[in-house]
């Protein structure tokens, strides 16, 4: 039994062996295709991904799940490929073969990494202050990306000067790997915003801002002006000395006046830290025109009055209702006016500079540049300013408390900044400026209102020696607003004036008319001249500038400054302790060979006037010659070249 179990095995191993017993045996699958998918594949950012997937076919075409797959790229630099799960990343620019291998097959694929352009943006060069028709101190520069925010290689950006002037170098550059183009900005000789734009082909394009600031040296180094677009007018409660009223202003706009010896940079640094920002400058001023975020506008100023170096802080106020600023002429109906009156007075009008704003509404800041670049050209420098109308027309005796309070605070708010303007004037820049100003309207008395401005020194001094406001006749218009016996207001008599304008807008260009001529004449000057009419108005209890008063007074200045020595303007004060048929009139401090002149004007029509020249002990004496009984006449004497007078009455 055993041999035979022996012979069974040996018989079925060698059938086996010999594969002969039975069906031949089928071959095993093998890989032998393979088909990729997608085929193509287009990606529009570097980081952007495609998973591909590969199907396996045997022999018999029949799929081969258990296949290993390998995946590879041709082109490394644009898109790599994990070897095992076939998630495809675009790193590069380009086009590259994606191949999957299955044992000895293989599939392939084509992948197009082709940036799309998303965005064009900022990276440098915006916001440069320069001085004007200087290259900025960096390249602007802008990147170009896809959806991902990578940067594109090889695209064309336009560059353009769009405002102010200047060019840009070059005008078309291309960018680099990272994206990123460049070219250099050449200011022109604006003194203002200047802008310039890059464009690519279908994208926003990107504006860039630069400040040209003025070159200097001077007054104006280092300065520039507001040139909008102007924000929305609107109404603002605010709080003015305890008391709450309303006014109109810029939204978001506030006039600020450093100590003219504040560092720009540290002026703006305080802006900065109060929460506004720097939209117009006159450093060597101290002016600062300041943005803020709209009603932010009176903490914006509460904060700022408690700075070190900070005079005055203002809102910036639409003005007046009239609608043209005057610099010494205007163009349009109204300075048309204005400059006819200049003209009617003998005046010449040298140049034309209108101030108006969409709606004609003269605005305050710009007023501040003008006086500025006035006073850069230096020399005797003439300035009429007749858009000072007042809040209303409305008499103030009819007004109520709170709207008589408004009238206070409107009517200080419009000359607070023109004072700190002269103000802040070197003192050889403004010797001889002279501004006259309209007195404004509404029958309001305005002494008061400058007694208070005048409890600050520097703007007390520039009231005296560079401003004359000037008001209207009561016969010719009498909503003019008027000063009892104030130094610094004339009142003059209106003559025709052109365009049909009344009032001050009339009196304070024939009055300023009148102070040039008479410098010309009698080569004084405009600080003289200035002097001479506030003499003349001082002579009369009505401060009435007459021009033949005027003409006697330059007359005599004239001769003053040739005759008195220096010692002379140290005058500080004239009385009339005499009056009568022998009239004495001394000055303080007492001293000999100063010029005094006297004007007696009586009830009965007499006048007398003539100049003396003082004696040891200081005084004058002349005579007057008697009148009827109760004529009174009116006397007064001035110290010429200190323009210090002192007037008084006696009846006969």
């Amino acid at each position: 039994m055993a041999a035979l179990r022996t012979l069974q095995a040996f018989t079925v191993t060698a059938c086996a062996l010999l594969a002969g017993c039975g069906e031949p045996a089928e071959p095993p699958p093998v890989p032998t295709e393979v088909l990729v998918a997608p085929t193509t594949m287009t990606l529009a950012a570097l980081g952007d991904t495609v998973r591909f997937s590969a199907q396996v076919k045997d022999q018999k075409g029949l799929p081969l799940a258990t296949a290993v797959i390998r995946w590879s790229t041709s082109a490394a630099d644009v898109a790599t490929i994990d070897s095992v799960s076939g998630l495809a990343t675009a790193v590069g620019p380009g086009s590259a073969s994606i191949t999957a291998r299955a044992a000895d097959a293989t599939g392939t694929a084509q992948i197009l990494v082709q940036q799309r352009l998303t965005a064009l943006t900022k990276l440098a060069g915006d916001e440069q202050i320069k001085t004007a028709s200087t290259q900025l101190t960096d390249s602007l520069a802008v990147k170009v990306t896809d959806p991902r925010g990578n940067g594109i290689r090889g695209v064309a950006v336009e560059w353009k000067v769009t405002a102010g002037g200047g060019a840009v170098s070059p005008a078309s550059s291309t960018t680099d790997q990272t994206g990123r183009a460049v070219t250099r900005w050449t200011l022109g000789p604006a003194t203002t915003a200047q802008y310039a734009t890059a464009t690519v082909s279908g994208l926003s394009e990107v504006k860039f801002l630069a400040i040209g600031t003025h070159p200097g040296p001077g007054l104006l180094e280092g300065s520039y002006q507001f040139t909008g677009p102007l924000p929305a007018i609107e109404p603002r409660m605010l709080t003015v000395d305890g008391q709450t009223l309303q006014d109109t202003l810029y939204a978001g706009q506030v006039l600020v006046f450093f100590d003219p010896l504040t560092a720009a940079s540290s002026a703006s640094s305080v802006i900065t830290a109060a929460g506004g920002s720097v939209l117009a400058r006159v450093p060597n001023g101290g002016y600062y025109l300041a943005g803020v975020a709209p009603r932010a506008e009176e903490a914006f100023m509460t904060s700022m009055r408690s700075k070190t170096g900070v005079r005055t802080v203002v809102p910036h106020g639409v003005g007046s209702f009239m609608g043209v600023t005057v610099l010494d002429n205007c163009a349009g109906a109204h300075g048309q006016g204005v400059s006819g009156a200049i003209t009617e007075a003998g005046a010449k009008v040298d140049a034309c500079k209108q101030v108006t704003t969409s709606g004609n509404r003269p605005i305050e800041s710009l007023v501040v540049d003008e006086i500025y670049a006035a006073a850069a050209k230096g020399g005797t420098i003439m300035l009429n300013l007749s858009f000072n109308g007042g809040p209303s027309l409305i008499d103030y005796e009819s007004q109520s408390t709170i709207e008589k309070w408004v009238s206070h605070y409107s009517w200080k708010r419009w000359m607070r900044p023109i004072l700190e303007t002269v103000a802040s004037l070197p003192e050889a820049t403004r010797r001889d400026m002279v501004l006259t100003v309209s007195a404004g309207n509404g029958n309001m008395p305005i002494k008061p209102l400058l007694d208070d401005l005048r409890t600050d020194a520097k703007l007390a001094n520039v009231l005296k020696k560079n401003v004359l406001l000037v008001a209207a006749t009561e016969e010719a218009y009498p909503l003019s607003n008027h000063a009892s016996d104030d130094p610094d207001v004339a009142v003059f008599g209106l003559a025709k004036c052109p365009n049909g304008i009344v009032g001050t807008s009339c009196s304070a260009p024939l009055a300023l008319g009148a102070i040039e001529s008479v410098g010309a004449i009698y080569d004084l000057g405009g600080a003289n001249a200035l002097l001479a009419a506030k003499t003349a108005i001082a002579t009369n209890a009505n401060h009435v500038l007459d021009v033949k008063e005027l003409v006697t007074k330059a007359e005599q200045l004239r001769d003053a400054l040739k005759t008195d020595g220096a010692a002379a303007l140290n005058v500080t004060g004239i009385s009339i302790p005499t009056k009568g048929a022998t009239t004495i009139a001394v000055i303080t401090p007492a001293m000999a060979n100063v010029t005094v002149s006297y004007t007696v004007s009586g009830t009965d029509g007499y006048f007398l006037s003539g100049t003396k020249r003082t004696d040891a002990a200081g005084r004058v004496t002349f005579a007057i010659e008697p009148g009827a009984p109760n004529v009174v006449d009116t006397i007064s004497a001035t110290a010429v070249l200190a323009g210090i007078t002192a007037r008084t009455t006696h009846k006969w």
